[in-house]
């Protein structure tokens, strides 16, 4: 949605003044019911409009402190907040804040590090600069000393990236005034914080927290901002005590003494508390002497069964596994098994010359491998290649005449098809079957034995026998070595060259005895323990020793007792930083005052910047952590879209930036506010409209504009004609071969906003140096002479728009003010000497042909053009009288 053109439209209405709810009253007689440290938080944030880092640390330390909790060093005194620091100025109460220049910017960006930019103390102060000449470098720098919404302060404001050196942390001094009194404000990007109070800053994230991200605005005018700063700051403290009460606790779970749950001594630790007294502790800790005979006792009693009976458990599958493999062993080492694998052996041996027989009857002459296992493979394998692919069709081996060779497929010859006959007699004979079968069965014996020899290797291993039978367990230990020593013996006795070791005596069945007879024991302690008497006597004995536990740590007790009493302290300290009361106090503050101020304040300015046609109205919406107001476009609520999905960008920017002045009109207005490309997208009428809404503001306090648009500092400058208050107009530009921004130009930014009667009061000075300079260096004075002309050119010209034209039509402005027209002259010497002027300015401040020997006059001729200027813009200023 566009504005329409309106060739009549006035440059901006200014708000007519409100008066200012007075909460003051209210936040005083509230405050002084707060505790101490709240107090002192609610002065801070009156006074500087936030907390510093160094401030949140000494409000925290009072706080543990008048909580009895031990500090580093001693927190300053509490001072009460005090009708002196609250006023009508909205985050900077009482206070009026002047900025009076930037300067040694070190690390910003490509900005100059000599650059040095000045704002008129009063008025309005307009910075012009093209697109890299140094704007948003000096904005940027504001914006983190000063305060606006969606501000971030932990945004970074980058160095030159483009430099090869790494460099440090962003500086800047910043020269202020505060209350009339002067001072050189040190900023650090690396210090968080940071803040000049009064000082406003509005630019394109503000717009996007006014507008872009939702249906609602957030206002907090006046006094009520610090209201929510403690609670903000009340959020902080609980945060940082409500960790330090979960690390005790943390710390009291991890330390609480293991001793028994249900026992009278684990109910006096859980009754613990920061008043428990030494003395109880010590009363409560000392066992006496029948209390400790008696705990010896019911060890004996109790203890004694309970690590039998868990002794027995374990042990009873053990002697079941120890007794099995010991019988298989026992079994495979006897007489009559050894006697079986000798036979296996002897068969095994047998069948095997057997083989070799054939094989050497079949392969007279051969030098074959054939009784090679693989050998036999490879025969196996070449007789599946050849019933797949070779001889399908046929019997393997294919040994007729004019067979071929299976894998070389050439034809065989007599000796070779005989071969073949016999190779596979030789593998198909039951012989060699047997002789392989024989080998088999001996060699699976011998691994039976050896893989029971190992098993009870390991049973017994685990096995422990030496407390509950000494005497099995030395009959076991002896059969072991028995069973060794026969089994070492084995292989020389099959090959018949020594005896067999003896038989180990046999132990297998004294370890099934022995296992019967320990589940039995484990039947009777069972029942044992679960008497009566049993279970009365384990639950005493539970109970004396944890009272003994207990007695031996009682120094940590002690120190429980001292973490306990900071819990509580903690925990005291977390619920006295309750916001809960602050937000309800904080809610009907904005009820009593600031419904209808903002309502009212919102209406001025919708009308004063035209936006009237949006039918815009507020309403106020509950919110602890802000003063909301929900936007409703044509009187409907907006609750289902975001009004950056409705508006233009030109009408979002429009809006904040009511909502900006809104917030500042009703905070009663003394600090210093800073706009950065204020009309942003917006056509010229509505940038007319706001530049006479800011002249206005320049009137009640100091006003600093960033713009590059040349048209819009044009209004700007109009607009605070019109008010008649000071203007400043300071002009940025960029060094291109040194890369660097952020330069002022100190003749073009101030002759540019200068009305003909001061530049001619500037050409007076310069003409009485050129003369002073014509006697040191005739160059050097051609050089100011031709400045000077081409200064004095400049002159005229606004003379035409200012005194001859009456400023009926200006430059940039597309109306023509007709009512301008009596004013106008046609008196024919003034025209004549007013191009007469021009003309000889113009020719000695251009570059005129090689051929053109026409000298610069001197200093006295240029003394008498200058005073030509002056007197046709006296004459036409007394026509001006008389016209009036």
């Amino acid at each position: 949605m566009d504005m329409p053109q309106n060739e009549d439209m006035p440059e901006g209405d200014a708000p007519v003044a409100a008066a200012v709810p007075d909460p003051i009253a209210d936040i005083l007689e509230w405050s002084a019911g707060r505790p101490t440290w709240q107090q002192d938080a609610l002065r801070r944030l009156a006074v500087a409009g936030f907390l510093t880092e160094a401030d949140k640390a000494e409000l925290t330390a009072f706080v543990r402190k008048e909580g009895g909790l031990p500090v580093e060093g001693e927190p300053p005194e509490m001072v009460p907040l005090g009708a002196e620091n609250l006023g009508s100025g909205g985050s900077s109460s009482g206070v009026t804040t002047r900025v009076l220049g930037i300067h040694d910017i070190r690390h910003v960006g490509r900005m100059a590090g000599d650059a040095h930019l000045t704002f008129s103390r009063d008025g309005l102060t307009a910075v012009l600069g093209d697109n890299g000449a140094g704007k948003s470098g000096y904005t940027r720098i504001l914006r983190r000393v000063g305060s606006g919404r969606g501000d971030d302060p932990k945004k970074k404001i980058l160095p030159d990236v483009f430099a090869d050196a790494p460099a440090a942390d962003a500086t800047a001094i910043i020269d202020i005034e505060i209350n009339g009194a002067k001072e050189a404000f040190t900023w650090s990007a690396a210090t968080l914080g940071q803040r000049i109070p009064g000082l406003t800053v509005f630019d394109a994230d503000a717009t996007q927290a006014y507008v872009d991200f939702g249906n609602a605005i957030e206002l907090l005018p006046f006094n009520i901002d610090i209201i929510q700063g403690l609670i903000e700051f009340c959020d902080e403290v609980r945060e940082i005590l409500s960790g330090q009460v979960k690390a005790l606790s943390t710390k009291l779970e991890q330390t609480s003494p293991k001793i028994a749950e249900g026992t009278k001594a684990a109910a006096f630790v859980a009754g613990l508390s920061g008043k428990t007294t030494a003395q109880e502790i010590a009363d409560k800790l000392t066992l006496s002497a029948d209390q400790k005979a008696r705990l010896k006792d019911l060890r004996q009693s109790v203890l004694a069964p309970q690590e039998k009976l868990r002794t027995k458990t374990v042990l009873a599958p053990l002697l079941d596994a120890a007794g099995l493999a010991v019988e298989s062993a026992e079994d495979l080492l006897g007489d009559a098994e050894l006697e079986v694998t000798r036979t296996a052996r002897f068969e095994a041996k047998r069948k095997a010359e057997t083989a070799r027989d054939l094989n050497a009857h079949l392969f007279e002459g051969c030098s074959l491998p054939v009784s090679s296992p693989l050998w036999k493979e490879m025969w196996e394998a070449a007789r599946v290649y050849a019933q797949t692919d070779s001889h399908p069709d046929h019997a393997f081996p294919q040994v007729e005449d004019g067979a071929l060779c299976p894998l070389c497929q050439q034809v065989l010859q007599p000796e070779a098809q005989k071969r073949f006959r016999n190779l596979e007699d030789y593998v198909s004979t039951q012989i060699q079957q047997d002789a392989e079968e024989a080998a088999e069965l001996f060699g699976q014996r011998i691994e039976d034995l050896d893989a029971a020899l190992k098993e009870v290797e390991g049973t017994l291993a685990k096995l422990d026998l030496s407390q509950e039978d000494p005497v099995l367990a030395a009959d076991l230990a002896a059969w072991r070595q028995a069973a060794q020593l026969r089994r070492a013996s084995i292989d020389t006795w099959l090959d018949g060259q020594s005896a067999l070791a003896p038989v180990p005596t046999a132990v297998a069945a004294r370890l099934v005895i022995a296992s019967e007879n320990t589940r039995q024991d484990i039947e009777r302690l069972t029942a044992g323990a679960g008497s009566p008497e049993a279970q009365a006597q384990a639950a005493e004995l539970r109970e004396l020793e944890a009272w003994e536990v207990l007695e031996a740590g009682k120094v940590g007790l002690e120190q429980r007792v001292r973490d306990l009493a900071t819990q509580e302290a903690l925990q005291a300290c977390v619920d006295s930083a309750n916001p809960q009361q602050i937000t309800k106090f904080f809610n009907a503050l904005k009820d009593r005052y600031l419904t209808e101020s903002l309502r009212d304040a919102y209406a001025r300015e919708i009308a004063a910047l035209k936006l009237e046609r949006l039918k815009v109205t507020v309403t106020p919406k509950k919110n602890r952590d802000a003063a909301k107001f929900i936007i409703d476009l044509d009187g409907r609520k907006i609750t289902d879209c975001k009004l950056s999905e409705i508006l233009s960008e030109g009408e979002r920017r429009a809006l904040s930036l009511a909502a900006f002045l809104a917030e500042q009109s009703i905070g009663g207005g003394c600090g210093c506010l800073v706009f950065d490309d204020p009309v942003s997208s917006l056509d010229h009428s509505w940038a007319q409209v706001i530049a006479g809404r800011l002249a206005d503001e320049a009137t009640r306090r100091q006003v600093v504009v960033f713009t590059h648009d040349l048209v819009f500092y044009d209004k700007l400058c109009t607009a605070v004609e019109g008010t008649g208050g000071p203007l400043d107009f300071q002009q940025l530009f960029h060094v291109r071969s040194a890369g660097t921004a952020g330069h002022v130009d100190p003749i073009r930014g101030k002759w540019n906003s200068q009305k003909v009667k001061n530049r001619i009061h500037e050409l007076k000075t310069m003409v009485a140096k050129a003369a002073k300079t014509a006697d040191e260096s005739a160059g050097q004075y051609e050089r100011d002479a031709k400045q000077i002309y081409g200064r004095m050119r400049d002159a005229w010209e606004r003379l035409v728009e200012e005194l001859l034209l009456y400023g009926m039509v200006q430059r940039f402005q597309k109306d023509i003010q007709t009512k301008k027209l009596r004013y106008l002259t046609a008196d024919p010497v003034i025209l004549s000497r007013i191009e007469s002027g021009m003309t000889r300015c113009s020719t000695y401040s251009h570059d005129n042909p090689g051929a053109n020997t026409d000298p610069i006059p001197e200093p006295k001729e240029l003394a008498e053009d200058l005073a030509e200027l002056e007197a046709v813009a006296e004459w036409l200023k007394k026509h001006h009288d008389t016209v009036k």
